[in-house]
Protein backbone atom coordinates (compact mmCIF):
# COMPACT_ATOMS: atom_id res chain seq x y z
CA UNK A 1 0.00 0.00 0.00
CA UNK A 2 3.13 2.20 0.06
CA UNK A 3 3.23 2.36 3.77
CA UNK A 4 4.93 -0.82 4.44
CA UNK A 5 5.90 0.44 8.14
CA UNK A 6 3.62 3.87 9.17
CA UNK A 7 4.87 6.13 11.87
CA UNK A 8 3.24 6.42 14.76
CA UNK A 9 0.24 8.80 14.25
CA UNK A 10 1.05 8.59 10.11
CA UNK A 11 -2.09 8.78 8.66
CA UNK A 12 -1.86 6.07 5.51
CA UNK A 13 -2.21 6.51 2.24
CA UNK A 14 -4.93 4.31 1.59
CA UNK A 15 -6.65 5.76 4.45
CA UNK A 16 -10.59 7.54 3.11
CA UNK A 17 -10.49 11.36 2.70
CA UNK A 18 -13.70 13.83 2.49
CA UNK A 19 -15.06 15.54 1.22
CA UNK A 20 -18.04 13.90 1.07
CA UNK A 21 -20.30 15.19 -2.05
CA UNK A 22 -23.49 14.47 -3.65
CA UNK A 23 -25.66 16.07 -6.21
CA UNK A 24 -25.68 15.94 -9.90
CA UNK A 25 -23.40 18.51 -10.76
CA UNK A 26 -25.20 18.42 -14.42
CA UNK A 27 -28.33 19.25 -13.22
CA UNK A 28 -29.03 22.87 -12.23
CA UNK A 29 -31.61 22.11 -10.46
CA UNK A 30 -30.07 19.57 -7.62
CA UNK A 31 -28.08 21.20 -5.13
CA UNK A 32 -24.80 20.19 -4.71
CA UNK A 33 -23.77 19.21 -0.54
CA UNK A 34 -21.30 18.08 1.11
CA UNK A 35 -19.78 17.32 4.63
CA UNK A 36 -16.29 17.39 5.87
CA UNK A 37 -15.31 13.59 6.34
CA UNK A 38 -13.73 12.09 8.27
CA UNK A 39 -15.24 13.35 11.54
CA UNK A 40 -12.66 11.22 13.80
CA UNK A 41 -9.89 8.45 12.97
CA UNK A 42 -8.79 6.11 14.81
CA UNK A 43 -5.47 3.48 14.39
CA UNK A 44 -6.09 0.70 11.34
CA UNK A 45 -2.96 -0.44 10.07
CA UNK A 46 -0.78 -3.23 11.54
CA UNK A 47 -3.31 -4.37 13.39
CA UNK A 48 -3.04 -7.74 14.85
CA UNK A 49 -6.67 -9.01 14.68
CA UNK A 50 -8.77 -12.00 15.19
CA UNK A 51 -8.46 -14.53 12.45
CA UNK A 52 -11.39 -16.30 10.82
CA UNK A 53 -10.72 -20.08 9.33
CA UNK A 54 -7.01 -19.50 8.73
CA UNK A 55 -7.59 -16.93 6.13
CA UNK A 56 -4.23 -15.08 4.91
CA UNK A 57 -1.77 -18.15 5.80
CA UNK A 58 1.96 -16.94 5.91
CA UNK A 59 3.26 -15.79 2.63
CA UNK A 60 0.33 -15.81 0.65
CA UNK A 61 -0.49 -12.15 1.02
CA UNK A 62 2.45 -9.35 0.84
CA UNK A 63 0.52 -7.27 3.82
CA UNK A 64 -1.96 -9.42 5.21
CA UNK A 65 -0.20 -12.47 7.63
CA UNK A 66 0.19 -13.99 10.84
CA UNK A 67 0.82 -12.86 14.25
CA UNK A 68 0.81 -13.29 17.87
CA UNK A 69 0.03 -17.00 16.68
CA UNK A 70 -1.73 -18.56 14.24
CA UNK A 71 -5.43 -17.56 15.10
CA UNK A 72 -4.94 -13.53 14.37
CA UNK A 73 -3.70 -12.09 11.36
CA UNK A 74 -2.23 -8.90 10.51
CA UNK A 75 -4.61 -6.21 8.52
CA UNK A 76 -5.21 -2.75 7.73
CA UNK A 77 -8.00 -1.06 7.02
CA UNK A 78 -11.77 0.49 8.31
CA UNK A 79 -12.27 -2.82 8.97
CA UNK A 80 -9.56 -2.53 11.96
CA UNK A 81 -10.48 0.88 12.69
CA UNK A 82 -14.07 0.27 13.35
CA UNK A 83 -13.75 -1.60 16.06
CA UNK A 84 -11.24 0.32 18.25
CA UNK A 85 -14.53 3.60 17.65
CA UNK A 86 -17.04 0.90 18.83
CA UNK A 87 -14.87 -0.16 21.52
CA UNK A 88 -14.44 3.52 22.40
CA UNK A 89 -18.10 4.10 21.92
CA UNK A 90 -19.11 1.21 24.48
CA UNK A 91 -17.18 2.30 27.13
CA UNK A 92 -18.26 5.72 26.84
CA UNK A 93 -21.60 4.51 27.54
CA UNK A 94 -20.97 2.36 29.45
CA UNK A 95 -19.64 4.79 31.74
CA UNK A 96 -22.54 7.27 31.23
CA UNK A 97 -25.71 4.62 30.24
CA UNK A 98 -27.54 8.30 29.86
CA UNK A 99 -25.40 9.93 27.12
CA UNK A 100 -26.99 10.13 23.80
CA UNK A 101 -25.54 9.27 20.10
CA UNK A 102 -25.19 12.78 19.63
CA UNK A 103 -23.54 13.80 22.99
CA UNK A 104 -21.19 10.51 22.64
CA UNK A 105 -19.85 11.68 19.04
CA UNK A 106 -19.05 15.24 20.38
CA UNK A 107 -16.92 14.06 23.21
CA UNK A 108 -15.00 11.83 21.22
CA UNK A 109 -14.46 14.42 18.59
CA UNK A 110 -13.87 17.43 21.29
CA UNK A 111 -11.02 15.27 23.00
CA UNK A 112 -9.16 13.84 19.58
CA UNK A 113 -5.30 14.85 18.90
CA UNK A 114 -4.73 16.94 16.46
CA UNK A 115 -2.18 15.20 13.85
CA UNK A 116 0.93 16.13 12.37
CA UNK A 117 2.10 14.52 9.42
CA UNK A 118 5.44 12.80 10.46
CA UNK A 119 7.02 13.43 6.97
CA UNK A 120 5.99 17.64 6.44
CA UNK A 121 5.27 18.52 9.89
CA UNK A 122 2.63 20.39 9.04
CA UNK A 123 -0.88 19.41 10.52
CA UNK A 124 -3.02 16.96 8.66
CA UNK A 125 -6.30 18.96 6.80
CA UNK A 126 -9.69 18.52 8.25
CA UNK A 127 -10.87 16.31 5.31
CA UNK A 128 -7.57 13.97 5.84
CA UNK A 129 -8.07 13.72 10.18
CA UNK A 130 -11.46 15.07 10.65
CA UNK A 131 -11.42 16.48 14.56
CA UNK A 132 -8.03 14.39 15.03
CA UNK A 133 -7.27 10.62 16.02
CA UNK A 134 -9.14 9.34 18.91
CA UNK A 135 -8.15 9.37 22.66
CA UNK A 136 -10.22 7.16 24.26
CA UNK A 137 -8.81 8.45 27.90
CA UNK A 138 -9.25 11.90 27.68
CA UNK A 139 -13.10 11.14 26.23
CA UNK A 140 -13.86 9.22 29.32
CA UNK A 141 -12.23 11.66 31.61
CA UNK A 142 -14.37 14.34 28.91
CA UNK A 143 -11.42 16.61 28.13
CA UNK A 144 -11.84 19.18 25.44
CA UNK A 145 -9.18 20.14 24.01
CA UNK A 146 -9.12 23.44 21.92
CA UNK A 147 -6.97 24.82 19.44
CA UNK A 148 -6.64 28.11 18.70
CA UNK A 149 -4.15 30.57 16.15
CA UNK A 150 -3.87 33.84 17.21
CA UNK A 151 -2.43 36.46 14.22
CA UNK A 152 -1.11 39.88 14.83
CA UNK A 153 -2.25 42.05 11.76
CA UNK A 154 -0.48 45.12 13.18
CA UNK A 155 2.51 46.87 12.94
CA UNK A 156 3.56 46.87 16.38
CA UNK A 157 4.44 43.75 18.46
CA UNK A 158 1.28 42.63 20.83
CA UNK A 159 2.23 40.93 24.36
CA UNK A 160 -0.13 39.17 26.30
CA UNK A 161 -0.83 36.20 28.65
CA UNK A 162 -1.95 32.45 26.89
CA UNK A 163 -3.56 30.49 29.23
CA UNK A 164 -4.12 26.34 28.74
CA UNK A 165 -6.89 24.68 31.28
CA UNK A 166 -8.57 21.16 31.15
CA UNK A 167 -11.91 21.14 30.91
CA UNK A 168 -14.75 18.87 32.11
CA UNK A 169 -18.35 18.33 30.70
CA UNK A 170 -20.80 17.81 33.85
CA UNK A 171 -23.88 17.06 31.76
CA UNK A 172 -25.18 20.96 31.24
CA UNK A 173 -21.63 22.69 29.82
CA UNK A 174 -17.68 22.09 29.80
CA UNK A 175 -15.80 23.30 32.94
CA UNK A 176 -12.73 24.57 33.83
CA UNK A 177 -10.55 21.97 35.30
CA UNK A 178 -6.95 22.41 35.81
CA UNK A 179 -4.71 25.02 34.66
CA UNK A 180 -2.13 23.64 32.34
CA UNK A 181 0.19 26.57 31.01
CA UNK A 182 0.00 30.15 32.06
CA UNK A 183 2.82 32.08 29.87
CA UNK A 184 3.01 35.33 28.52
CA UNK A 185 3.79 35.54 24.40
CA UNK A 186 4.97 38.96 22.37
CA UNK A 187 3.42 38.15 18.17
Amino acid sequence: WGDGNPKTDQITSFSSRGPVKWGDEEDEEDDLYSINKPDIIAPGALICAARYNNIFPDGKHPYYKPCLDDKHVQMAGTSMATPIVSGAVALLKQKNPEYTPEKIKTILMESAVKLIDPNTNIEYDINTQGAGRLDILSAIKEIKRTQSKIVNKEEESITGNIIMKLQKYDDTKWKDEKEIVSKQVTI
